[in-house]
């Protein structure tokens, strides 16, 4: 099975992303998925995200999928994928307090880089 990314389109407070559904053992199918732009989350979403997100959304309900309960076709993001999709793809960064054998390191570095450029070493 594949499935192909096929654009977007904007409509008033959403975008619609478009995916072509290829599979050999069924005919090719259209899924639509709506992403608003209104939501707290949406902000912190990247335009470049919009197919990623939707396609995992689309992958999600083929995965679902059985004969008695075929894939829906018009499906949305909800603001909980939103903020899942952001948290796995933007982890808060992480601050690392400095020890004090960092302290060390990064004034012997620096001493170093001093002493072999010249920098206030002896000159002969």
């Amino acid at each position: 099975m594949y499935i192909q990314y096929k654009g977007f389109d904007v409509a008033a407070n959403s975008r619609i992303y478009k995916f072509q559904v290829l599979d050999p053992s069924r005919e090719q199918r259209a899924f639509t998925v709506q992403i608003p732009t209104d939501t707290n989350y949406a902000t912190a979403l990247k335009l470049q995200d919009g197919p990623g997100i939707c396609f995992e959304r689309v992958e999600r309900e083929l995965a679902h999928e059985t004969a008695e309960s075929p894939a829906e076709l018009e499906l949305h993001i909800s603001e909980l994928d939103l903020r899942d999709y952001i948290k796995r793809h933007y982890p808060p960064a992480k601050t690392r307090e400095l020890n004090h054998s960092d302290e060390h390191r990064a004034e012997h570095s620096y001493a170093a880089s001093m002493t072999s450029s010249g920098a206030g070493g002896e000159r002969s």
